[in-house]
């Protein structure tokens, strides 16, 4: 399906889809647009309330992309679903709300109920003070409801380099930050691209990148993770195995993690690896946390020898406890050529399937398929939503929403488009 309702009739490009269902089965999906309104970025959303029904016209989801001014962008949402409809996102800005907040990069969060959504307002409660931008949002909720956040920084309470932060919300207030990773006042290495997980008990883990240098780590960047327990911050483990020896690797650089809890509160961790900045390959490997000694092995769910760069990726657990992965890939596996396309691959067990392309036009396109969403299905299968240049059905030249869906691990309908 197309979800973008008005993808046979605008000209925008709508990239950066993020895809959650109610506990229900209500699928919501939010995206960037270049032209909404004054032809800035502006985040989106749309609804379909049961797989028969058709995708709901866009209503906005950074309801201050109405008021702002040309170059005020909001980009990169990052949806929740939680019960009865309550709808969670969490996105960057560089729009100053008519001089609240200052003109940096801030994260805005709003909420939603239905056709009604709330006005968006900053998560981190110094967006008066600071003028560093804040970057790469992601949010979760727990089991009673309440948000957790987390996102790079720069220029922030811990200097001039980038470092991450966190915070909660109790009884829906936001929290004041906290500070993730514990060299952050003493370093000038780059911490980035976090991701946030809440298990049954309200442990709270938290995984990025880091290029910080300690115990034999190297000047590369290595995979991170800590936990937030009751008594407070654990120490940082590192999630590659390989970290003190790949720094002389030609790829050596691990990226891009993100965190999912599996049944019995597992941490599972997918991120980038053998990637070399500027290169033309990369891959990807998956861990979980051996409790209680870390995360002591990895396997690959992709190799570079197979595939080119992967530009972007979703990591879930979904149905039967079954940890699922949807890709870009801009190498020419199975004939698809050097434009990126969408693969999936699942791994019950923590073994992978080989990787399984979604959309047969791949073949025989030139089209870049970026930026995969993915969220359990209303029908107990896998949705997948991503951005495609592909012109069908007068969709035009411009970048639109398409959606598919697996009934199981092999079988996949014909996308269409979404919007």
């Amino acid at each position: 399906f197309v979800v973008n309702s008005t993808a046979t009739t605008d000209a925008a490009d709508d990239v950066s889809p993020s895809l959650c269902v109610e506990p229900g089965g209500v699928l919501h999906v939010g995206w960037q647009t270049s032209d909404a309104f004054v032809g800035d970025q502006d985040v989106l959303t749309s609804a379909n309330a049961t797989p028969a029904d058709g995708w709901e016209p866009f209503a906005m989801l950074g309801l201050n992309g109405l008021f702002d001014a040309f170059g005020e962008d909001d980009v990169a949402p990052d949806l929740e679903c939680g019960a009865a409809g309550l709808l969670s996102a969490a996105w960057q800005s560089n729009d100053d709300l008519g001089g609240a907040i200052g003109a940096d990069d801030d994260i805005l969060h709003a909420l939603g109920l239905g056709k009604v959504i709330s006005r968006p307002v900053p998560v981190d409660d110094g967006f008066q003070f600071d003028t560093g931008g804040d970057f790469d949002p992601r949010v979760v909720a727990d089991a009673t409801g309440e948000l957790h956040a987390v996102w790079t920084t720069y220029d922030g309470p811990t200097g001039a380099d980038f470092d991450i932060l966190y915070a909660r919300t109790t009884n829906g207030i936001w929290a004041d930050p906290e500070v993730v990773n514990p060299w952050a006042a003493a370093d000038t290495a780059s911490d980035t691209q976090p991701d946030v997980a809440v298990d049954s008990s309200g442990v709270v883990t938290v995984v990025w990148a880091s290029n910080h240098d300690s115990g034999g780590l190297g000047s590369d960047f290595d995979v991170m993770s800590i936990r937030k327990e009751a008594s407070g911050w654990t120490g940082v483990e590192v999630v590659n195995p390989d970290a003190t020896t790949d720094n002389g690797d030609a790829r050596p650089e691990d990226v891009g993690p993100q965190v999912e809890i599996a049944f019995g509160d597992v941490v599972q961790v997918v991120w980038v690896d053998n990637l070399v900045f500027m290169g033309v390959a990369s891959s990807l490997s998956w861990s979980q946390r051996d409790l209680p000694g870390g995360f002591s092995s990895s396997t690959p769910i992709t190799f570079p020898s197979v595939s080119g760069n992967i530009s972007s990726y979703e990591f879930l657990v979904g149905p039967s406890d079954t940890p699922w992965v949807a890709w870009s890939d801009n190498g020419d596996l199975y004939g698809t050529g050097f434009d990126g396309d969408i693969f999936v691959a699942s791994g019950p067990g923590g073994v992978w399937s080989s990787p399984l392309l979604i959309h047969a036009n791949a073949t025989i396109d030139a089209d870049n398929d970026l930026g995969p969403g993915i969220a359990p299905s209303p029908t107990g299968g896998i949705d997948v939503v991503w951005s495609s240049g592909r012109d069908s059905i007068t969709t035009g030249a411009d970048r639109d929403l398409w959606i598919a869906r697996a009934n199981g691990p092999f079988s996949w309908e014909d996308p269409v488009l979404l919007h």
